[in-house]
C-alpha cells in the first residue's frame, strides 16, 4: 500500500515537472518569435579627416523607425538616402549643420545610409548614435 501512494506521488511529481517545462518551451518559443524592439548603436566617436566621408547604412522595414543624433566639432554635410537602381532617393536631403535629433520613418522597407561629409580644412570629431524601434 505504502508503495502504491509513493508510486502515485512520483507521477504526480513528474507530471508537474513535464508540465512546468512544457510551458517554459511555450513562452520561450514565443518570445524568440516577437519582433525586437529595439536595437540600439553604441555612442560612435570618429575623427572625419579632412575631405573624408562616414557613412552607416541600415536595412529598415517599413514599420520601423530610427530615432538618431549626432554632434560635430565643425559643421558636416549630412543627408539620408537609399537606392532606387541608379538612382539615389534622399530620405533627408543633404544639409550642412554641425548637431542634430531627429526620427527616420522610412517611406518603403530598403537600406537606408546616413552620411556625414567633412568639407572642412581639418578634421571634424563626430559622436553619433542611432536606435532602431518598431512602430
Amino acid at each position: 500500500m505504502e508503495s502504491q501512494s509513493v508510486s502515485k506521488a512520483r507521477i504526480w511529481i513528474v507530471g508537474i515537472a513535464m508540465a512546468t517545462f512544457l510551458v517554459f518551451i511555450i513562452v520561450t518559443v514565443v518570445y524568440l518569435q516577437m519582433p525586437p524592439r529595439q536595437k540600439m548603436k553604441d555612442q560612435v566617436k570618429i575623427q572625419l579627416p579632412s575631405s573624408g566621408t562616414h557613412e552607416e547604412c541600415l536595412k529598415l522595414l517599413q514599420e520601423n523607425e530610427v530615432v538618431y543624433s549626432f554632434e560635430a566639432s565643425h559643421p558636416l554635410t549630412f543627408d539620408i538616402h537609399y537606392h532606387d537602381g541608379t538612382q539615389i532617393v534622399d530620405a533627408f536631403a543633404k544639409k550642412t549643420i554641425a548637431a542634430l535629433e531627429a526620427t527616420l520613418q522610412p517611406e518603403i522597407a530598403q537600406e537606408y545610409c546616413i552620411t556625414w561629409s567633412n568639407h572642412q580644412p581639418q578634421a571634424v570629431q563626430l559622436n553619433y548614435q542611432f536606435q532602431i524601434n518598431v512602430k
